[in-house]
């Protein structure tokens, strides 16, 4: 990782995703959804009626699920994602550190993954857009849930994703609704606001809470 990655990716370690999205003005349940890691039961997604795969984050590897189906009155074997699988698809760097984030997107839904700490998915590219240029996340492909039609099994969760849904769609409308000076200014205004924002936190960041590798690179000055 080059400098830079380190510099920018602690301040998302130190001050954990969420704070730092809040921070950055965004709102858990109502710009994304957030699969934590360590979460003890897996989420489950469906297209309708049938189980489709599950996630299970930071829990090592896992074997497919058994799922009984009530109203089809049949068992499906479903793929377990798990935390493995992610790391394989780029959230290990060619020197085997973690990286700080990597980001994907598909059919307009945008994700990203923090090692340690869980995936952000939204129903936009925005955030996905902000982690890479501002805090140079890579965008390695990984399979991006929900993307697809499919839905939450547990119905508290897919009520939080159609709001955070319905929320960006009302948010489009809105600006819609602006004319083109309008919409620039206030596009200019919230980048700027968001990079003021990334400056602050960089001055949270400690050296000594870094992992020793990163200290010794950045001490050594390493010119990546």
């Amino acid at each position: 990782m080059t400098n830079f990655e380190i510099e920018k990716g602690e301040i998302i370690r130190q001050n954990g995703i969420l704070n730092v999205l809040a921070e950055l003005g965004f709102k858990e349940n109502e710009d994304f959804i957030f699969l934590r890691n360590g979460n003890v039961e897996p989420y489950i997604f469906m297209d309708g009626e049938k189980p489709m795969y599950a996630i299970k984050i930071y829990s090592g590897h896992e074997a497919p699920l058994q799922l009984y189906s009530q109203e089809r009155k049949q068992t499906y074997e479903i793929p377990v994602i798990d935390e493995l699988d992610i790391n394989k698809q780029g959230a290990v760097d060619s020197d085997k550190h973690f990286r700080y984030g990597i980001t994907s997107g598909n059919n307009g839904i945008g994700a990203i993954y923090v090692p340690g700490q869980g995936m952000i998915i939204s129903p936009s590219y925005e955030i996905k857009n902000i982690m890479e240029r501002l805090f140079r996340f890579h965008e390695t492909g990984f399979f991006v849930p929900l993307s697809n039609g499919e839905t939450f099994r547990s119905k508290n969760r897919q009520q939080e994703w159609n709001h955070v849904k319905n929320n960006q769609q009302w948010q489009d409308l809105r600006n819609k609704s602006l004319d083109v000076n309008e919409a620039e200014q206030k596009r200019r205004d919230k980048i700027y606001k968001i990079e003021q924002v990334t400056w602050a936190l960089q001055e949270s960041v400690k050296l000594d809470k870094m992992p020793l590798w990163a200290q010794e690179q950045l001490k050594g000055n390493t010119m990546q």
